[in-house]
């Protein structure tokens, strides 16, 4: 029976592998005609600003419809994007005097939105969903692997009602922020200036980082917390502070973050992976005690 269905599958593929194979060259002439449009575009409008743009793109990067990019008069901006990249449809960059880098196999999807007068740089094999909003006014950086979903927000800089200048939004205060490598930005998700997302690390949809999370973490709220380990890090103990699965001085072998015994307090005993202790938290973690 599976033989006869395979069977019967087998020219269906075909002809999906053979219009595949004709409609590629095709899809690659589009890709490289965008490219170089879009490449145009910018350098005109650099031109017409009395800016400059230090392009280097690389040639098989796929460029969506309706891409655009414009530069602020005055400014000098450079830009890199690595082998491999996808730029999704209706995207949209704003150059104001800042460095937009991405490493290779960055994949951009549709109506994401770039606002770079710092710099904002993505290591490379990075997924950053659709709708996203990044805001680099002094440096973003996204490592390896991260990935961002939907409708996310990135903003490094805020500003201050009560600053020198008339009206608040001149007055800006900005800090860097840096999303470590196999870290998980769920949909709606917003990260403020100066948070540092650790390695591996997650924070849940709808949330507002604040503070930073720490690796191997689940954070969630408004404002967002710790909420448990999601992966076991082997991470050296600061100084005064217990090892995974270990008492601090003067605490008690059943103290967590604080000294609650509840079991409510347990992180994922037995699980597969074999991270069986409790887990104390370091001190740059989000929020009080953590919660399941």
């Amino acid at each position: 029976m599976q033989t006869a269905k395979a069977l019967a599958s087998f020219p269906r593929r075909v002809v999906f592998r053979v219009v595949h194979l004709a409609a590629l060259p095709g899809a690659v002439a589009r890709w490289r005609l965008r490219r170089e449009i879009l490449v145009w575009r910018v350098r005109a409008s650099a031109a017409w600003g009395r800016a400059k743009v230090e392009l280097d793109i690389a040639p098989d990067v796929r460029v969506g419809r309706r891409v655009r990019c414009t530069v602020a008069a005055g400014t000098t901006n450079v830009v890199r994007i690595g082998t491999g990249c996808t730029i999704g449809d209706d995207v949209r960059v704003g150059l104001r005097g800042g460095q937009l880098l991405l490493g290779d196999a960055v994949d951009l999807r549709h109506h994401c939105v770039l606002g770079v007068a710092g710099r904002l740089e993505l290591v490379g094999r990075n997924l950053i969903q659709q709708g996203c909003t990044v805001h680099c006014d002094e440096a973003v950086t996204i490592g390896h692997y991260a990935s961002i979903a939907e409708y996310v927000s990135i903003v490094d800089s805020s500003h201050r009602l009560d600053g020198p200048n008339e009206w608040w939004i001149d007055d800006i205060h900005t800090t860097p922020v840096d999303i470590g490598a196999y870290a998980w930005i769920c949909a709606k998700a917003t990260i403020t200036r100066g948070v540092r997302m650790g390695e591996r690390s997650v924070l849940g949809a709808n949330s507002v980082a604040t503070k930073d999370v720490p690796a191997g973490y689940l954070a969630s709220g408004v404002p967002a917390s710790v909420v448990r380990a999601v992966v076991p890090v082997d991470t050296e103990p600061a100084p005064g502070q217990a090892a995974p699965g270990q008492a601090a001085p003067g605490q008690a072998a059943g103290d967590l973050a604080g000294g609650d015994r509840s079991p409510d307090h347990m992180h994922d005993q037995g699980r597969p992976d074999g991270f069986n202790g409790r887990v104390r938290l370091p001190d740059r973690a989000l929020g009080a005690s953590p919660t399941r």
